[in-house]
């Protein structure tokens, strides 16, 4: 290939190829490319799936509620632990927000959270 090509791939290739992020991630061979993009986030104060802000320690409002109930279905559970962060964020939440679309018990959770009981079981 001639000195002429090679040199007019390689500006192609750099105006194409985004702008390596420097920070105490960069070079850290170890982590994987995904764990680093979580770290970021975490570090940020945004949630480590999307780029909300958290609402627990790691987790925006959405998907700590997610996860939330994946676990209660996981372990079974049947009461609820209407003290959690997400609870009482999800009654802090402005109603047209959308909390938990593809959580089948969002009805009930703002029901608890509004009554502060546990009368479902």
């Amino acid at each position: 290939m001639s000195k002429k090509r090679r040199a007019k791939i390689e500006c192609a290739i750099e105006e194409v190829a985004r702008a390596m992020i420097h920070d105490e991630f960069s070079y850290r061979k170890d982590v994987s490319r995904a764990r680093r993009y979580q770290l970021r986030h975490q570090r940020d104060g945004i949630c480590v799936y999307c780029a909300e802000p958290v609402v627990t320690k790691f987790h925006c409002l959405k998907h700590a509620v997610a996860i939330r109930e994946r676990m209660r279905k996981r372990l079974g559970c049947v009461r609820r632990n209407v003290g959690a962060a997400s609870y009482s964020s999800l009654a802090q939440a402005p109603p047209q927000a959308s909390t938990c679309d593809h959580v089948g018990s969002a009805a009930l959770t703002r029901q608890i959270v509004k009554s502060g009981t546990n009368n479902h079981r």
